[in-house]
């Protein structure tokens, strides 16, 4: 989706969105993992859940802003 909408002259903003959605991939699927599991009844899925909770809540905006900021 990111090399169709982002014209191949900005490749920075390219591997910016890529990070960011990666990030963004990376928690939903942790949280869909600890949601089978709680579904389950496997208490392990309410530990999981703090996981993604976090990446979401209190890291997104920072890992957002230090990866556009970060110097290469």
């Amino acid at each position: 989706m990111v090399p169709r909408r982002v014209p191949g002259t900005a490749p920075r903003l390219r591997t910016y969105l890529r990070r960011v959605l990666g990030y963004v991939i990376a928690y939903y699927a942790l949280w869909a993992t600890a949601d089978v599991l709680i579904l389950a009844g496997i208490d392990l899925g309410w530990a999981l859940r703090m996981i993604p909770n976090q990446l979401y809540y209190a890291l997104s905006v920072p890992f957002a802003y230090f990866s556009f900021f970060a110097r290469r």
